[in-house]
Order: structure tokens, then C-alpha cells, then sequence
């Protein structure tokens, strides 16, 4: 092949991966080299700064670890104290509330039932003594009455009888008289003078109304019980009286002076020298940020590759298109020689020359050599510039060419567009996508390509950190729960358990004594107040119907109804008395051991319970393990704005290649006029 001043063919083949498609990929090839260095080097930032501050977040842990039994403590006392005190109130306040109104109960069964027998007694009494000396007067007026009238009879037949005994003395005096001598010297007695036969003592015989004292005296004397409910509201009200005055000035804060039984773990000194949760895991936090850098090496690695192959492939169509661009310009350099020489012949001459010489591949090159008759209708407005554009801008023509006779097809269906129509709408697509419109777009497009994958290996490392598919650091940091930190927080809170219940039973038993010691006092007062009851009542109905008929009845009466009640009471005033005694809840260590260490598998509520317990223990000992995370994390939110404001230039670039489409209209508006 002879030297020329022009590359040849395959001079421009050796050049063809030095093109627009190849060098952008190339271009977003080392963007992403860039990226992945730049991340590369904050991770590894990341990772010095943490492990730099291993013996800092040790100590720190150390501390939470170690003397978080002591905060615990006395946090646990201080609320453990401030339950007890304000139970205790109030409960006393509560007390004095029962107090009272037992008080007023006990006095209104007083009323109500001294109250509404002795009622029910007058009543009684009142009634009985009306019928009585109603019936004793009658019957004292009829025998009066009566044993007068006898006596008066009785008179009048032992006259008679007087008379008649009198004669016969007389005539036995004649007799004696007659056979006797008389003597006046005798005694005048030694003879019956006359006999006198009289009932009077009868009249004298009545019945006393002094027998309607008794009972009037009775009626007068009914029960009283109003000096025994005085004196037994009396009796009553001074142990209330007593306790509520008691309970008034109780001072709670006394039940707490003795703290000294509560136990506190005390603070230690924190030595770092023996590792702690980040010393120990050194060797996890390096392997972490080693397989997240593995992770977005990888991905980096396949999104270059990926280009690498589109941009090898690119170099085909660019071989392909020096193929077709050395064809047609050999065509054209044909058709020039052509046209040069037949310049001064017609076009029926120059076709039937074409026909004469039998080359019937390139009779209709010669009137058209790129097979466009409507651009180039005859040899006589031969447009070597066109011809250079459709040989040195094939994909740009082909482009214009497709563009044009879709929005040729689309924008009339029925009609044949005009050749200006043509003209304008080719024109249009040429200047969109001119070299330099072209170049706009397509520095957009490789930008906006290169954020997406930017984006993807962003969301890929995310995933991976979140993910935590190395999960070595969270279980190293999680297997904590079991070391000697938790066994030493274990024994600590068996130790506080212990003297927390010691306390609470101190507590317990003091008020016990000072509190509910009243309560046995008053039980004990008003059982003797309710026997002083009972013997004023049975004294009271002795003094009014002892010797009398109705003292046992009345007797029977009130112990059923009365006694029998306050006898009740007694026996519930006792049961008071022994039950009457306040009891606090205990600390329960094996409880709170089986919530923190229940297993998350567990169903019942409890056991639920538990397990969230569980569960808010593990997320602390993680935490440092989502620090890590949150660092890569933030690494990465960081990088995701840059790529934003990134994709947001590329996206200002691809608005400018678009505001090339007003300015077309404009400029072919007011600079050209199409005939």
C-alpha cells in the first residue's frame, strides 16, 4: 500500500478506542476508583479514631459496668423508701378515717339499740301498770262496797237474835230470882245483864288503795338508759379519741432513720489495664471494617468491570463506522471525479454515458450517491457539505433521518409533508444533536450514570452494616452478658435483696408495734366497754325488776336482742385485735434474676415480661456495636449527599442540552426563512 498524507483505513482502526463512548466509561471508570478510595480512606479513619479511643469508651464501660450496682442501689433504696413512707401515710390516714367512723358506728348502735328498748320497755311497763291498777281499783271498789252491805244485814239479823237471847235471860234472872233468896250484898256481875250480838269489826274490814302505790310506784320508775348511753358514748370515744390524737402526730420520717441496714455497693476504682469491651474486641472491629471494605471492593470491582466490558464493546461499532466512513469517502471521492466529469453534460447525456458503460453499481450513485432523492434531486445542486456530513456524521444523520420521519409521520398521517417541513423538523434534530450538543448530553448522561452506580455501592455497603452479616463483633459484645461483670452485678443484687428485705421487715414490725399497737389497745378498751355495757345493762333492769315477775323475761328479752348483739361485737373486736397488722412485700431476687435471664421464646406474660427485660439489657451491651455501624453509616449518608449534589450537576447539564430545543425554534424562527 502506497504512503499517503491521509491515514488509511486501518491507520484509523488502530485509533478506534479513542472515542467519545470509551473514554466517558473510561472517565466514570476512574470516578468510581476515586469514590471507592475516598470511602476507603474515611472507613479507615473511622476504624483508627475508634480503635484510638479504646481505652476512653473502656473506661467509660468499665465504670457503667462496675459501679452500676451502686446507682442501682440507690436508686432501688430511695424509691424502695419513699414507697414505704408514703404507704405508710397513708395507711395512718386511712387508720384515722376507720377510726372515726367505727367511733360513730359504735355510738349509733348504742342509740339504736339502748335507744329503742328502752322505748320498747316503757312501753311495756307503762301498759302492764295501766291494766293492773285499772283492775285493782275495780276490784278494790267492789269489795269495799260490798262488805259494807253485808255487815249492815248481818247487823240486823243479830239484833233480833239479841232480843230474843235477851228475853230468855231475863226470864231465867226471874227464875234464878224466884228460887234464891235475895241478896243485896252480891255481886252485880255474877249475872248476865243483857247480851249485845254485833259484826262490827266487819265494817271496819276493806281493801287499802295503798295497793295502787306499788304499781304507780312502778309505772314511775321505767328505765332510763340515757346516764348508760352517756357513760358508755364516753368510755367509747377515749380510745378513739387517743388513737386519732396518736395518729395525728405520728412522724413517718422516724420509721427511716435506721438506712444503715440498706445496703449500697460501693464505687470502685476503674482500672483499664485489663482490657475492657473494645480492647477485647479489637480483633472483631478490625474484621468488621475489613469485610465491609471487602464488601464495597467487590461491588466496586464488578461496576468497573461492567464499564471496562461496555467500553471494549463500544470500540466495535466505532471499527464498524471507519469501515463505512472509508467506503464513503472513497464513494464520494468517486462521485466527485464523476461529476467533474460530466459538469458540462445534461442529465439525460450523463445517464445514458452511465448506461453505456455498464457499471450499473454506480448509475444511481451518480445521481445520488447516498440514496437520498429527496435531499439531492439532480447533479446541478450537488452539496458537497452535505455530502460531508452524511459521510463524516453517520450517526448523527441516521439519527436526524429516523428523528425526522417520525415527527414527520406522527405530526401529519394524512397529509405529505412539504419539503420545507422536511427541511425545518432535519434542521431542528441537526442543531439537538449537533458534535456539540451531543457532547453536552453525553457528559450528562455518563455523570448521571456514574451517580447511579455511585448510589449502588452506597445501598450495597448499607446493607451489609445494617444487615450485619459479620456478626462476630455483636456476638462477641453480646456474649458480655455472661462475663464476670454480670456474675459481680449478680452477687450484688443478691446482696441488696437481702438487706432491702431485712429492712422492710424492721420497718414492718416497727409499725406494727407503733401503729396497729393502738388498734390492739382500742380492740381491747371497747371489749372492756362492751362487758361494762353488759353488766350496766343487766344492773339497770336488776334495780328495776328484781323481786318482781317480769325481771326474768325482761331479762331474756334484752340478752336476746341487746346482748347477744354487743357479744357479736366482742367477738369481731377481737378478731381485729389478733388480725390487725400491716405487711409490706419483700424483694423477690430470684424473680428479678429470672427476668433478666428468661429465655425470648417464652409465651406467657410473665415470661414476656422478662424477655423485654432481656432484650433491653442486650440493646445497652450492643450499643457499642451500633456506634461502629452508625459510624460507617454516617460515612456513608455523607458520601450519598456528595453524590446528590453530583447527580444534581448532571442533571443541570442535561437541562441545558434540553434548553437547546427552544433555542433552535427561536433561531429558525427569526434567522431563517424556508421557501
Amino acid at each position: 500500500m502506497q504512503l499517503a498524507s491521509y491515514l488509511q483505513l486501518n491507520d484509523r482502526i488502530s485509533q478506534s478506542w479513542i472515542n467519545i463512548y470509551t473514554i466517558g466509561i473510561m472517565l466514570v471508570v476512574v470516578k468510581l476508583i476515586f469514590f471507592y478510595f475516598s470511602i476507603t480512606s474515611s472507613m479507615n479513619t473511622a476504624q483508627n479514631f475508634i480503635l484510638s479511643k479504646c481505652s476512653t469508651i473502656d473506661e467509660y464501660y468499665n465504670k457503667m459496668m462496675e459501679n452500676t450496682p451502686h446507682y442501682l442501689g440507690v436508686m432501688g433504696n430511695y424509691l424502695i423508701e419513699k414507697s414505704i413512707e408514703e404507704s405508710v401515710k397513708a395507711s395512718l390516714y386511712t387508720l384515722s378515717l376507720l377510726v372515726y367512723a367505727s367511733e360513730e358506728l359504735v355510738s349509733f348502735m348504742i342509740d339504736l339499740y339502748l335507744g329503742t328498748y328502752e322505748c320498747l320497755l316503757v312501753s311495756f311497763i307503762d301498759g302492764t301498770v295501766d291494766v293492773a291498777t285499772n283492775a285493782t281499783e275495780k276490784l278494790i271498789d267492789f269489795v269495799n262496797s260490798s262488805v259494807g252491805t253485808v255487815a249492815n244485814e248481818l247487823d240486823d239479823g243479830l239484833d233480833d237474835i239479841s232480843k230474843f237471847i235477851n228475853k230468855i235471860v231475863k226470864v231465867a234472872d226471874k227464875v234464878e230470882s224466884f228460887f234464891t233468896d235475895d241478896d243485896d250484898n252480891d255481886n252485880g256481875d255474877s249475872s248476865v245483864s243483857k247480851v249485845n250480838l254485833t259484826i262490827s269489826g266487819l265494817r271496819h274490814l276493806y281493801i287499802p288503795s295503798s295497793i295502787d302505790d306499788k304499781l304507780e310506784e312502778l309505772s314511775a320508775k321505767t328505765p332510763n338508759f340515757q346516764q348508760l348511753k352517756n357513760e358508755t358514748k364516753h368510755l367509747i370515744s377515749i380510745p378513739f379519741e387517743k388513737v386519732r390524737t396518736e395518729l395525728k402526730t405520728v412522724n413517718t420520717s422516724k420509721y427511716f432513720q435506721n438506712k444503715d441496714m440498706l445496703y449500697i455497693p460501693e464505687l470502685k476504682s476503674i482500672d483499664t489495664t485489663n482490657g475492657g469491651v473494645c480492647s477485647d474486641n479489637k480483633e472483631n472491629i478490625i474484621k468488621f471494617f475489613q469485610n465491609s471494605g471487602h464488601e464495597l471492593k467487590i461491588t466496586t470491582i464488578v461496576c468497573i468491570v461492567i464499564l471496562i466490558v461496555i467500553g471494549i464493546g463500544a470500540i466495535i461499532p466505532i471499527i464498524w463506522e471507519e469501515y463505512v466512513l472509508w467506503r464513503n469517502v472513497n464513494m464520494m471521492k468517486q462521485e466527485y471525479r464523476n461529476f467533474t466529469k460530466h459538469s458540462n453534460s445534461n442529465y439525460t447525456e450523463m445517464g445514458d454515458v452511465s448506461s453505456s458503460s455498464g457499471d450499473s453499481e454506480y448509475s444511481l450513485r451518480e445521481k445520488n450517491p447516498f440514496g437520498d432523492v429527496n435531499v439531492i434531486s439532480n447533479t446541478e445542486h450537488f452539496d458537497i457539505i452535505e455530502s460531508y456530513q452524511k459521510c463524516f456524521n453517520v450517526w448523527n444523520t441516521r439519527i436526524t433521518n429516523s428523528i425526522g420521519k417520525i415527527v414527520c409521520f406522527v405530526g401529519n398521517k394524512n397529509e405529505k409533508m412539504s419539503k420545507a417541513k422536511q427541511i425545518q423538523t432535519r434542521w431542528i434534530i441537526s442543531y439537538i444533536f449537533s458534535e456539540r450538543a451531543l457532547c453536552l448530553l453525553g457528559v450528562a448522561l455518563l455523570g448521571i450514570l456514574a451517580c447511579i452506580l455511585q448510589f449502588i455501592i452506597i445501598k450495597i455497603l448499607g446493607d451489609f452494616v445494617r444487615n450485619g452479616k459479620n456478626s462476630s463483633l455483636a456476638h462477641s459484645v453480646s456474649s458480655l452478658s455472661k462475663s464476670s461483670a454480670r456474675q459481680q452485678i449478680s452477687n450484688e443484687l443478691n446482696k441488696w435483696g437481702a438487706s432491702t428485705n431485712d429492712y422492710i421487715q424492721y420497718t414492718e414490725t416497727q409499725i406494727n408495734d407503733d401503729v396497729f399497737g393502738w388498734v390492739n389497745t382500742t380492740t381491747t378498751s371497747i371489749n372492756g366497754t362492751v362487758n361494762k355495757m353488759i353488766n350496766g345493762i343487766d344492773e339497770t333492769l336488776a334495780d328495776i325488776f328484781n323481786g318482781t315477775l317480769l325481771y326474768k323475761p325482761m331479762k331474756t328479752v334484752v340478752g336476746c336482742i341487746i346482748e347477744n348483739k354487743l357479744y357479736t361485737i366482742r367477738n369481731g373486736l377481737t378478731w381485729v385485735h389478733d388480725k390487725a397488722e400491716i405487711k409490706l412485700p419483700s424483694i423477690n431476687v430470684t424473680q428479678i434474676h429470672e427476668a433478666i435471664t428468661s429465655s425470648n421464646t417464652t409465651t406467657n406474660s410473665t415470661s414476656s415480661d422478662s424477655s423485654s427485660t432481656s432484650r433491653e439489657i442486650s440493646n445497652e451491651l450492643s450499643e457499642f456495636t451500633q456506634e461502629v455501624r452508625n459510624a460507617i453509616l454516617t460515612i456513608l449518608a455523607q458520601f450519598y449527599k456528595s453524590t446528590l449534589y453530583e447527580l444534581a450537576v448532571a442533571f443541570t447539564l442535561l437541562g441545558l442540552w434540553i434548553l437547546q430545543i427552544p433555542i433552535a425554534l427561536l433561531r429558525l424562527r427569526y434567522h431563517y426563512k424556508v421557501k
